[in-house]
């Protein structure tokens, strides 16, 4: 018995050193000189949910105000082949970016969206910058403006007036729910036939991450509304969404106060969110930067067109190195984001074996 306990024990001790093993190998690869080692991973859960009513008839009676047209100047004719060289860098290279005389190809389709003047008419305050987003579905275009919304058919003509983020999450009662505070996303789910649309919520620590998911491949239609919280007090800015079988990913640069402090990579339970399953999840991770300066953001892949990834594909994440980081060369970063739902501890985030791949030097 005694002998069974001791090699129980020495299991139990082997597998807890193979894991920290790992563990500090993913954490070490994913650093640059000034990067604090990577987290463990976290969990949080959706602190909010609610269903809204069709978008089209809580619209409805509101009239899309027009706006103030934009004046038009004409651009002077493109003069012929010009080179314009950049001054010798720190790598004793120079650059040359070349114009051509060949006007733009014609588009297919055009029509007025969203300007800020919208937003002005709706807020009563000029926004800048406009961070303008949008996606394509099948039937539809969907656009969204500093802290507005508005759907168009894929002819251009708009089945909404535009409306606010507001709109989606009232249904929450919460603060944030209230709140437009813009950095939006707009991008649609081939695989699903669904919409993801997003802001963040800066009113108190923890910050928040609203997204919303269309009921059905319709925008105009009902949606189920989320607020997430952060696991910390940084601020989740500039958040960046990618579409894939398991998840809907997102990168954010984070902030204490102003000081810039690092990146965060989250997966957020796309299977329970389609499903608008209030105890959707996400798994987190974060790399920490010990320098105040804002440096190489990651960003999540997302999936276009309708065949998927092989079954149990990771999202891959990209980044890049710079020598001006104090990092051995310039190269594209890719790291392998596996997230599991269903024991989360146990999700990683790995640098790639090719990682660093090797690109021509810039600054």
């Amino acid at each position: 018995m005694k002998q069974k306990a001791l090699l129980f024990i020495g299991l139990i001790v082997l597998a807890a050193a193979l894991i920290y093993e790992q563990t500090a190998e993913s954490r070490s690869s994913t650093n640059r000189p000034d990067d604090a080692p990577i987290s463990a991973p976290m969990v949080g859960k959706a602190v909010a949910f609610g269903e809204s009513a069709r978008v089209s008839d809580i619209v409805s009676e509101a009239k899309a105000k027009s706006g103030k047209a934009f004046g038009l100047r004409e651009i002077g004719s493109v003069p012929a082949a010009t080179s314009f060289r950049k001054s010798t860098d720190s790598k004793g290279e120079s650059a040359l970016a070349l114009t051509s005389a060949l006007p733009m190809p014609t588009p297919s389709l055009t029509f007025d969206g969203l300007s800020n003047y919208n937003n002005i008419d709706a807020y009563e305050a000029v926004i800048i910058p406009p961070d303008v987003n949008g996606d394509v579905g099948p039937d539809h275009y969907v656009q969204v403006v500093n802290a507005l919304v508005r759907v168009y058919s894929k002819s251009g003509e708009p089945l909404t007036p535009p409306f606010k983020f507001s709109t989606l999450f009232a249904p929450l009662n919460t603060v944030c729910s209230t709140r437009n505070d813009g950095l939006p996303v707009v991008l649609y789910d081939p695989l699903a036939d669904r919409w993801l649309i997003s802001q963040y919520c800066d009113a108190f620590p923890p910050f928040r991450q609203m997204i919303a998911v269309s009921k059905t491949g319709d925008p105009t239609g009902a949606w189920y509304a989320y607020e997430f919280a952060m696991p910390n007090v940084r601020i989740n800015d500039f958040g960046k969404f990618g579409v894939w079988p398991d998840g809907y990913y997102m990168s954010t640069e984070e902030f204490i106060g102003s000081d810039y402090s690092g990146t965060g990579m989250f997966a957020f339970d796309r299977t329970k969110m389609l499903a608008g399953d209030p105890s959707a999840s996400y798994v987190y991770f974060t790399r920490p930067s010990l320098s105040a300066a804002r440096r190489g953001n990651i960003l999540p892949s997302d999936l276009d067109g309708l065949r998927p990834p092989a079954a149990g594909a990771p999202n891959i994440f990209a980044s890049y190195s710079a020598d001006e980081y104090g990092e051995a060369s310039d190269a594209i970063r890719l790291f392998d984001f596996h997230a599991d739902f269903a024991n989360p501890l146990a999700s990683t985030f790995i640098e790639r074996s090719e990682s660093p791949l090797p690109v021509a030097a810039f600054d």
